[in-house]
C-alpha cells in the first residue's frame, strides 16, 4: 500500500478548515524535518526551502538565526498557517493606518504555537533564538508583498521566489 504524501495531508488540513490540527501532525514529522533544515549564510536572517508545491498550495520549512527578522510581509491571496516547531519568536502584526504601516500587536511565539495567515494580514517574525517553522500556504502564495518601513516601499515578490 503507498504511504500517503504528508504535505497533501497537511494542505487538506488548511482546505478543510482543520488548520488547528497542523501542530499535532507536523509534530509526527518533526524529527525528519530536522534532517531537512536548509542552512542559513550569514547575510540571511532565515533559510527556507519548498518541500512541497502543487496547484492546491505549497508547504515550506524556514530554518531561523538567533536574531533573524524577516520584514513585514503579507501572504498575498493565500491563507494558511505557520507551526512553530523549535525556537523562540516575537512576532509583531500589523495594520495600515492610510498613511503608514503600524504595529498593532506584540505576541510572543514557541515551540507548537500556530500563526494564522490571513489574506491581507502583515506581519514578521523575529527569531529570539535559532527556529524552525513549517509552512502551510492555500493557495500557493502569489501576489506577496514585502514592505520596506524606512523607506516607506512596498514589493511585491515574485511568485518563484
Amino acid at each position: 500500500m503507498t504511504q500517503p504524501n504528508p504535505w497533501n495531508e497537511l494542505l487538506e488540513l488548511v482546505v478543510t478548515g482543520r488548520g488547528a490540527l497542523l501542530p499535532t501532525r507536523a509534530a509526527l514529522y518533526a524529527a525528519d524535518l530536522r534532517t531537512l533544515c536548509p542552512i542559513s549564510s550569514g547575510a540571511h536572517p532565515y533559510a527556507r526551502l519548498v518541500l512541497h508545491h502543487s496547484d492546491q498550495g505549497e508547504v515550506m520549512l524556514a530554518t531561523w538565526r538567533r536574531g533573524g527578522l524577516s520584514a513585514p510581509h503579507d501572504h498575498g491571496l493565500a491563507r494558511g498557517f505557520v507551526v512553530i516547531l523549535a525556537g523562540q519568536f516575537l512576532e509583531t502584526t500589523y495594520r495600515f493606518d492610510g498613511a503608514d504601516l503600524r504595529a498593532s500587536s506584540r505576541r510572543e511565539r514557541t515551540m507548537g504555537d500556530l500563526l494564522e495567515a490571513r489574506p491581507g494580514d502583515t506581519h514578521d517574525p523575529c527569531a529570539q533564538d535559532d527556529g524552525l517553522s513549517l509552512h502551510v500556504y492555500v493557495p500557493r502564495i502569489h501576489g506577496m508583498r514585502v514592505y520596506d518601513r524606512a523607506s516607506r516601499a512596498t514589493l511585491r515578490v515574485a511568485d518563484d521566489c
